[in-house]
């Protein structure tokens, strides 16, 4: 079994069997919570033990942080599939909006891709795990909660998202982030999202760091042979710049990447492999 498609049914087997695989992130007995603290501390040092351990996954490492996860509820797995051996930290018996890490053992490209809008910015979770799967990427990061239906009645204009979770700084999503970042210094974390074109009509895509002050020009000129037009916030004239992003403001200079595609991109990125590598390549060619 793919790689992939391993991911996909340890993350909603039901939903995947019915559903295409970007739809199959959230199970269908999903009903929102915020995380405890006792939660958030458990998933950081979880994630911070992985990532300090460098990919050996050894196995009292393993087995501590196991014991530590189900404690509070949740599931952390090891398995080898495709020759890739594999620990994933998700949900257990309750679906809350958790969200997924995929932490590859072994060799692995110093890099994280996440997916945080995998519901409501339209392919991105399919495209995150693909790119993490043919990248060798050291770990993969999604959402499991539609960001804007924590709440019944909740609506995009509202103030507060609780589910969203490159804006809430309490989610899981941020812990895991948070302990990978401290485990493994030479983390770098991609993240995807997705645009209307009415909202950047020229662009292919925009790239931010986060900080209008540091615009990542290089990543730009590095995709532009790959996607076309690339904006740069804080050189361009354009939105999207991603200041307000909680995995953004957690991360040092230089370790955070906020990569918005419109929908062309997307569907290509989607469904063509050369696609992807290129793309891969680009964003690990240099610095941010």
């Amino acid at each position: 079994m793919r790689l992939l498609a391993l991911i996909g049914l340890l993350a909603s087997p039901a939903a995947w069997a019915k559903s295409p695989p970007e739809l199959a992130w959230r199970r269908d007995d999903a009903v929102w919570r915020s995380p405890t603290v006792l939660e958030r501390d458990v998933v950081r040092e979880a994630a911070r033990a992985l990532a300090a351990d460098e990919g050996r996954c050894s196995e009292p490492v393993v087995r501590e942080q196991r014991e530590l996860v189900e404690a509070v509820g949740l599931r952390l797995d090891q398995f080898t599939t495709d020759g890739v051996t594999l620990v994933l930290l998700r949900e257990g018996a309750e679906s809350f909006g958790a969200g997924i890490l995929a932490y590859r053992c072994g060799p692995a490209k110093d890099l994280v891709w996440q997916a945080p809008h995998p519901f409501f910015d339209l392919k991105t979770g399919n495209i995150t795990l693909r790119l993490f799967e043919e990248s060798g990427a050291r770990a993969g990061m999604w959402a499991t909660y539609h960001r804007f239906r924590a709440i019944d009645g909740e609506v995009r204009v509202d103030s507060v998202h609780p589910a969203d979770v490159s804006a809430e700084p309490g989610s899981l999503f941020q812990a895991m982030t948070a302990g990978l970042a401290a485990g493994d210094q030479k983390l770098r974390f991609a993240q995807v999202h997705g645009f209307a074109r009415a909202t950047a009509r020229r662009w292919q895509a925009v790239v931010s760091s986060g900080d209008a002050r540091r615009p990542v020009s290089e990543v730009a000129e590095r995709l532009r042979p790959v996607l076309g037009d690339v904006g740069v916030y804080g050189v361009d004239d354009l939105p999207l710049g991603a200041t307000l992003n909680a995995q953004g403001r957690l991360l040092p200079p230089g370790r955070f990447l906020h990569l918005e595609l419109n929908p062309d991109v997307r569907a290509k990125l989607r469904n063509v492999r050369k696609y992807r590598a290129a793309l891969s390549d680009a964003i690990l060619a240099g610095p941010w």
